[in-house]
């Protein structure tokens, strides 16, 4: 009697959280096993495809969505009690990848698991389009990491807090030194890019599949510092301009593009209007930060 069906079950059915009662006792189970296991994140999942289907078999025949805005105002409250009795508690945002990504649950936890597309495997073009689709609207958010830095693999996927897939610690422990190598730049990489995705964010090309070149654009306004993440994806113009964002014309800039790690200064004139040359189907980063004393451009 704690869970509910719809038309629509596939062997699943749906906790009532729109039930004060059936909510307390969730918090019991759960709340437990948190204290037990010592649990630092908890993953909130559900797999399931029609939860609306769930909700609409529960109203009353004049009440239509009356269950589903109980049952969204339990889990709220479901997902506040347990961080009040567990401060440390963190919460990923999974739900078959992607689906509970309102602003009220993003106020109570981070999506680590942007969409169940990664359980097929690697898919560059379409993780770089999800990084700047996400990028709109939710600064934080993770992707799992198939490749490793320079690879379009892993800079696609570069995100706030990657997941690093396809290989077990014992595994990587075994492995040659090139692998481990590889490992450790893109962890570091992945670091101190990190604070640019707190920054104010910029598509430098429309959003659409089949276009040649894709780009998007971070920049710390406050800090004086960003980045831009470049795919030349199809045949096309193998050089493009880069209008860069929130760049003062009137600074200098430390620029480091990190393929080969070539190292420039650059006027703000220059980095605003930044052309870049790319093989077809490989990527690029290119950062920068405003330094104090101007000097005249290396490049």
């Amino acid at each position: 009697d704690w869970l509910m069906k719809g038309p629509w079950a596939g062997g699943h059915a749906m906790v009532r959280m729109q039930d004060p009662e059936v909510r307390k006792g969730m918090l019991e189970i759960i709340g437990r096993q948190v204290t037990e296991g010592a649990v630092d994140w908890v993953r909130l999942d559900m797999n399931i495809e029609r939860p609306a289907s769930f909700w609409a078999a529960q109203d009353p025949p004049d009440r239509k969505g009356l269950t589903e805005a109980q049952y969204i105002e339990g889990w709220y409250a479901f997902l506040d009690e347990l961080a009040r009795t567990h401060p440390n508690l963190k919460f990923d945002l999974c739900t078959a990848g992607g689906h509970r990504l309102d602003f009220e649950s993003l106020r109570r936890g981070l999506p680590l698991w942007t969409s169940d597309m990664h359980g097929l495997g690697s898919n560059p073009p379409a993780m770089m389009r999800h990084n700047g689709g996400l990028s709109r609207w939710i600064p934080l958010f993770g992707m799992p990491a198939f490749g490793r830095e320079p690879a379009a693999a892993f800079r696609a996927a570069l995100s706030a807090g990657n997941l690093y897939v396809g290989f077990s610690p014992e595994a990587l422990m075994a492995a040659p030194a090139a692998e481990q190598t590889a490992m450790v730049e893109s962890v570091r990489l992945s670091k101190s890019l990190r604070p640019n995705f707190l920054g104010d964010f910029y598509e430098l090309y429309p959003h659409r599949a089949g276009a040649d070149w894709y780009a998007y654009q971070f920049h710390r306004q406050d800090l004086g510092r960003g980045m831009a993440v470049i795919f030349h994806l199809a045949e096309g113009t193998p050089s493009r301009p880069h209008t860069l964002h929130g760049i003062d014309p009137q600074k200098v800039y430390d620029v480091v593009w990190h393929t080969g790690k070539r190292r420039a200064r650059l006027t703000g004139r220059e980095l605003s209007a930044l052309r870049v040359s790319l093989p077809l189907g490989e990527s690029e980063i290119v950062e920068s930060r405003a330094i104090a004393t101007p000097h005249q451009s290396e490049a």
